[in-house]
């Protein structure tokens, strides 16, 4: 085999759960595929008994499993109990009633739809 051969790399009981494997490799400047026996789309489920292959080339397989195996750590900064001054009240005074009676009010008819 040619070192341009493709092989599959992990097999996966979700298509979504493949996808992601797929979107971070391609983030990663890795081309991969998905290959799925779902019928084409039209029975999820058959990936039960056929799993969902994620497909690399042979040369970026050893990058493609150390990046899906690393995690991928969420950045964030601790909040430190900040108070906050002036609370907004977005919510706080809306009721589902209130709404409808600021539609009636506007034009004197009923509303058609909510949304």
């Amino acid at each position: 085999m040619s070192d341009d051969a493709v092989i599959v790399l992990r097999k996966y009981s979700s298509e979504v759960e493949a996808t992601m494997a797929h979107l971070v490799l391609e983030a990663h400047n890795i081309p991969s595929a998905i290959m799925r026996d779902t019928a084409g789309g039209m029975i999820p489920s058959m990936a039960l008994l056929y799993p969902v292959r994620l497909a690399v080339r042979r040369e970026d397989a050893d990058e493609a499993r150390r990046i899906l195996d690393a995690e991928a750590p969420l950045e964030s900064e601790d909040g430190g109990g900040e108070t906050i001054d002036e609370p907004h009240d977005f919510a706080v005074n809306w009721t589902p009633d209130h709404d409808l009676e600021d539609d009636e009010e506007d034009d004197g008819r009923e509303p058609e739809s909510r949304w």
